[in-house]
């Protein structure tokens, strides 16, 4: 697979959080939620680590993970948590070609921003390791309004079912 996706999800400040509360939400939505795996449909979610006092939860996204799927976990775990950031990295030649696209010089480490749909993307090149990583925000007011799918289509098809560089093309 040319690119994998994290999830950090992070609680206000002075509410308890934690893998146990997320695990709660997650099985009232239809998830299925074992020691510390989430599943719906195709896709599984696995804790990877928490903060010591619980309010950041980061998790790494399992198969074929689609916009849908991610606007359907966002929808379900914003009410509880303040944010949600997602990231995508990307390696190898697709990171190559993604940073060609961008115009950034990938033999050096950068970042730059790119607005789709009213949010802000972060775009980080590192060229030693041969990889891009692509993170945006979700947040309360957001968590309806569906913009995983949209920022995911694009990324993955370019909403042209034309791969993942088309994001590039399509912002120009």
């Amino acid at each position: 697979m040319p690119y994998r996706v994290r999830l950090v999800c992070r609680f206000p400040p002075g509410i308890e959080g934690g893998w146990s509360k997320l695990k709660k939400t997650l099985s009232s939505a239809g998830w299925t939620v074992e020691g510390l795996e989430a599943s719906y449909k195709d896709v599984s979610m696995k804790l990877m680590s928490s903060s010591t006092d619980g309010s950041e939860l980061i998790l790494n996204v399992a198969g074929g993970v689609g916009g849908d799927i991610l606007d359907e976990f966002l929808k379900t775990v914003l009410p509880p948590c303040w944010y949600v950031d997602v990231y995508y990295y990307f390696r190898g030649s697709e990171a190559y070609d993604a940073a060609k696209q961008l115009s950034i010089n990938f033999e050096e480490k950068g970042r730059s921003r790119v607005k789709l749909g009213g949010v802000e993307l972060v775009v980080e090149s590192y060229p030693a390791a041969e990889a891009l990583t692509v993170s945006y925000r979700v947040g309360w007011s957001e968590g309806g309004k569906k913009l995983a799918s949209k920022i995911h289509e694009k990324l993955m098809t370019g909403g042209k079912g034309k791969g993942v560089l088309s994001i590039w093309r399509w912002r120009r």
